[in-house]
């Protein structure tokens, strides 16, 4: 078999070659990680955690920015631990040294610091850095964190976590993705 030399493209023709070609096909689009991101299927994919004697509400409203679909947590009961009260999802893969974007559009009715947090879903529950402290306030703001994968595991967990922060505090979270950052 003859061996071939392939060069790089250099001429005007080769380069408007390549740029319709992006432009009919376009680049991959990186794959979603969450499900339901936007909650337009209700919680699918979502589960409001509650632990010990904690008490809280999770409900899908038309109250995200320019009406899309939230999830709405009232806070009804606080414990001695914040992360008694969190929004998640599951079974997330995650390849260690992959770089991801996570964006999502979050307030409060106060002002309140929580978490994002890429957590192991088994023992022992480890993040290694993968943890973003919030600001929430009571505009509507979009947030971006990007990261590195901390491991390389099947069954991480991502969650708005630290929600149990006094009783009657309101949070809402819309238009949720989070995706594999191409590198080139």
């Amino acid at each position: 078999m003859k061996k071939r030399n392939i060069r790089p493209v250099t001429s005007i023709i080769g380069l408007a070659m390549v740029a319709l070609c992006h432009a009919t096909f376009g680049d991959p689009q990186p794959q979603e990680r969450l499900v339901n991101g936007d909650f337009a299927k209700g919680k699918l994919g979502w589960t409001f955690e509650v632990n010990a004697s904690a008490l809280g509400t999770a409900e899908i409203v038309k109250e995200g920015p320019k009406g899309a679909p939230a999830m709405k947590v009232t806070v009804q009961k606080t414990t001695d631990h914040a992360w008694h009260l969190q929004v998640l999802q599951k079974r997330i893969k995650f390849t260690k040294g992959n770089s991801y974007v996570m964006t999502f559009w979050g307030k409060a009715d106060s002002n309140v610091q929580i978490k994002l947090n890429f957590q192991q879903n088994h023992e022992p529950w480890e993040h290694h850095g993968a943890q973003q402290e919030i600001h929430l306030t009571p505009k509507w703001q979009k947030f971006e964190y990007k990261f590195a994968g901390p491991y390389d595991d099947p069954e991480m967990k991502v969650q708005f976590t630290d929600l149990a922060t006094k009783p009657g505090q309101v949070f809402w979270f819309s238009k949720c993705s989070l995706v594999e950052k191409a590198t080139k």
